[in-house]
């Protein structure tokens, strides 16, 4: 079975996407290279190869991210995340469309009645690809040439018409049903990682009327969100967006955890709307935790990271994997040899609690596990 796509075409369409994905994020999102270099006083930039390469990864980014990037800097550690770059254009030996073989079915795969939006990579868990957007476009994802197609939302035209003018989004359970009976049927897994996209490029209503639905499968005892919005977008996250409390079982049952997992990268991105929202989540019942990506020219030092861990433990939120970067093809300029890497975090376990320095992993497509590089040294 596959997950809907809205079936839409064409730059109309693509402009009320747009403006639905603005009015959840409640910020303008540029989408031209040159305004957002004009915006940010970077004369001359903008060269037929970097529009080639916008072009082939579109341009996304929040106007409220840039009162967090120094004018002028090519080379501020926020903007160099997700400005086009010619660099993209070069092929490189050992990086690929699909670096973690998401495309490519495992034997056990091959075997399985789940639908496209679910993956189960490792025991107990399985992931959902609950939408294709996102606040940003992150020049280094690895998912960056993902198919759009297996998506779990938008939901189908004939559901979202069922739901037009009703209060109750249970009338979507039964699409729920349909995608998520391998879920159901498999008592063996317990935790669901809402993944994408962003999952939180949802709207509230959305993502309320899908963990009513997932609260009622018993054996589901965690969701996990992994997200960048609440640090590119933080006035994203509301007073009405899905607290812990509304998902909590009667007569004593076993609670239903909610967990955040933030994708952040620099301590430039913490600022005090950042700091509010994490409060927010934490006050609303979530458990926070961080990951991200070691990248050159951005974090590939031991005082910026622990600037960064430091920010982070100051807001509640345990910093969970440094990742070493997926081989995405186009991305061969922001990667950090595994050596460096090493010495890196090595050096910074002398700056930060042991609570705040992550595990330095890396994702080896079809293990059940992530490779931890100290454990692991035959992985590069």
């Amino acid at each position: 079975m596959d997950c809907k796509s809205d079936g839409t075409t064409g730059k109309d369409s693509r402009s009320r996407v747009l403006r639905d994905l603005e009015s959840i994020l409640k910020t303008r999102l540029i989408v031209n290279v040159h305004e957002l270099a004009e915006r940010l006083e970077l004369e001359n930039y903008v060269s037929p190869d970097v529009e080639k390469a916008s072009n082939i990864a579109p341009l996304r980014f929040p106007e409220s991210l840039l009162n967090r990037i120094e004018k002028g800097n090519i080379h501020d550690p926020v903007l160099t995340q997700f400005l086009p770059t010619a660099l993209e254009l070069k092929k490189t030996s050992g990086f690929s469309n699909d670096p973690l073989c998401e495309l490519k079915p495992t034997p056990s795969e091959k075997k399985s009645t789940k639908p496209d939006c679910i993956m189960q990579k490792y025991a107990g868990r399985a992931l959902v690809i609950t939408t294709n957007s996102c606040a940003c476009e992150c020049r280094f994802c690895f998912r960056r040439f993902f198919p759009k197609n297996r998506a779990l939302f938008p939901l189908p035209e004939n559901v979202l018409e069922s739901q037009k003018g009703e209060n109750d989004k249970a009338n979507a359970f039964p699409y729920f049903d349909a995608i998520f009976e391998s879920i159901r049927n498999d008592v063996a897994i317990s935790e669901l990682i809402f993944s994408g996209g962003d999952p939180l490029t949802l709207s509230n209503d959305s993502l309320k009327s899908l963990l009513h639905y997932i609260r009622s499968i018993d054996h589901v005892k965690r969701v996990r969100f992994h997200t960048r919005v609440p640090i590119l977008t933080p006035q994203r996250i509301d007073e009405d967006f899905p607290s812990f409390d509304e998902f909590q079982p009667a007569h004593g049952l076993p609670p239903f955890i909610l967990h955040v997992v933030l994708h952040v990268n620099s301590p430039n991105e913490i600022d005090d709307n950042v700091a509010n929202t994490l409060l927010l989540l934490r006050r609303k019942g979530y458990i926070l935790t961080s990951q991200s990506t070691l990248l050159k020219g951005i974090n590939d030092s031991p005082s910026v990271l622990a600037q960064l861990y430091e920010k982070l433990i100051n807001l509640g939120v345990i910093p969970y994997y440094l990742h070493k970067l997926d081989r995405v093809q186009g991305a061969a300029h922001f990667e950090v040899p595994v050596s460096q890497g090493r010495q890196i975090v090595q050096n910074l376990g002398a700056r930060v609690p042991g609570y705040a320095n992550p595990q330095y992993v890396r994702e080896v497509p079809n293990r059940p596990m992530k490779t931890n590089l100290f454990i692991d040294r035959s992985v590069d």
